[in-house]
């Protein structure tokens, strides 16, 4: 079955998922661009390390969200309780960071590897429907009228 629907604001994100052994990193988002690494550490308990995302790699501007890492599970787990919070005039995102998993997060990883190996069987059954496929030849019959 499919997932359910998001509520409103906020919702719908389903049980979060922490992991069982380090490193226990939260992805914060929705920082105020004025937050620094100082700030960050200060503002969560048992911060190991924070890596604030800017401009141009680490002497930019802050792209306004960071991944923190934390020494234990406790630290993790009272760092994504406070998400919604209200930070800066903003309402903070908390969640598990899940970039580690795997080595990358996003679309560029998923496709040369997976659809190499099903490409065969994906075009030989989409080219074996195509030729028997009558409306290719009678739906451009007329210009319309």
């Amino acid at each position: 079955g499919g997932g359910g629907g998001g509520g409103g604001k906020g919702g719908g994100k389903g049980p979060v998922v922490f992991p069982d052994r380090a490193p226990f990193t939260a992805y914060v988002g929705s920082l105020p661009y004025s937050a620094d690494e100082d700030e960050l550490s200060r503002l969560f308990d048992d911060v190991k390390e924070v890596r604030l995302r800017r401009e141009g790699g680490t002497t930019g501007r802050s792209l306004g969200h960071a991944y923190i890492e934390f020494n234990t599970l406790e630290g993790l787990k009272a760092a994504v309780s406070r998400d919604g919070e209200g930070y800066g005039g903003r309402s903070l995102r908390v969640d598990v960071s899940t970039s580690r998993k795997g080595g990358s997060k996003g679309g560029g990883g998923g496709f040369g590897s997976s659809a190499a190996s099903g490409a065969t069987d994906w075009r030989g059954s989409m080219g074996a429907a195509v030729p028997d496929s009558p409306t290719r030849d009678e739906g451009k019959g007329g210009k319309g009228g």
